[in-house]
């Protein structure tokens, strides 16, 4: 929403700055894996290229999306390799040039000589410490972050008032995605007080998918309707796919019981049950179940 952040080139360039790895390891002990969807872990994430039953969605709007949204698949930025950093800024250094912008006294400045400082906004601690991680990668960019943390009921009221400019937040989806879509990244609401789009998306793609999404008439229709919007907010670089968990992690008495089959996308404790009798296999060095 903010005028430095109106180009996609620089959006897409902040994300050479989060490294995963690093991130994963030093905070989260190795549990999250990299999401390059807004629809990780799960059938609704687009991948690969378009498929046809895709483009019969996108191929109308060849001209308002980037090109390699119908020859490449999407990709976040690989932080795994030891150079990874350094091709990375490399890349990034790269779109800010070509969106204006050139570094003078170690900081990028516009055509105007006005220093790219952004303001990440955060009302926990675990928050703040991704992005002070992230802070630091963007330096190396000659990009300022200021990370402000504040309490979650001013989070609440600067988030209505839409007066942020970078913040963590988590979209959760159900396995049959319909009308909440529109509200996610429909342009309608975008600057409504308290709109749940909050990345600001004002795209009319977005708009007829979002508005295609609960008309639906079977799961493989469903299912790339909902991959055709994947790709197109991915590609916008309206927001940058952080994490996500592959698993629910568990620790439960060993009394306790639960179907072989589980949901696909939720913990059903609601199924569980108690049974007073240990297994006949448990024995002293078994550890804790995990599920």
């Amino acid at each position: 929403r903010r005028p430095y952040l109106k180009d996609a080139r620089v959006r897409e360039s902040l994300g050479y700055a989060f490294n995963f790895e690093q991130i994963n390891n030093h905070l989260f002990f190795g549990m999250y894996r990299p999401a390059e969807s807004f629809f990780a872990g799960s059938e609704l994430a687009a991948s690969g290229t378009p498929s046809a039953d895709e483009l019969k969605w996108l191929t109308p709007w060849q001209q308002e999306l980037p090109k390699a949204l119908f020859h490449e698949p999407f990709k976040v930025p690989d932080s795994r390799l030891a150079s990874g950093d350094r091709l990375n800024n490399a890349k990034a250094l790269t779109l800010l040039k070509q969106a204006g912008w050139q570094i003078k006294n170690n900081q990028q400045v516009n055509a105007r000589g006005e220093p790219l400082v952004l303001n990440a906004l955060v009302a926990s601690e675990e928050h703040e410490k991704v992005l002070l991680s992230i802070k630091d990668g963007l330096s190396h960019l000659g990009i300022t972050l200021n990370v402000q943390r504040t309490d979650p009921l001013q989070m609440v009221a600067r988030l209505r008032e839409l007066d942020f400019e970078i913040i963590l937040h988590t979209y959760r989806h159900t396995a049959s995605p319909g009308t909440e879509q529109a509200s996610f990244w429909g342009s309608e609401t975008v600057q409504q007080p308290g709109t749940r789009n909050l990345s600001g998306v004002h795209s009319p793609v977005v708009d007829q998918l979002t508005n295609l999404i609960p008309s639906a008439t079977s799961r493989k229709e469903l299912l790339s309707m909902v991959h055709a919007l994947d790709r197109v907010l991915l590609w916008g670089h309206y927001s940058l796919p952080l994490w996500y968990s592959p698993s629910w992690n568990v620790l439960y008495r060993d009394t306790l019981r639960h179907p072989v089959i589980t949901p696909l996308y939720a913990l059903d404790l609601t199924t569980w049950w108690h049974e007073t009798e240990k297994p006949p296999t448990a024995s002293a060095n078994d550890g804790p179940n995990h599920h």
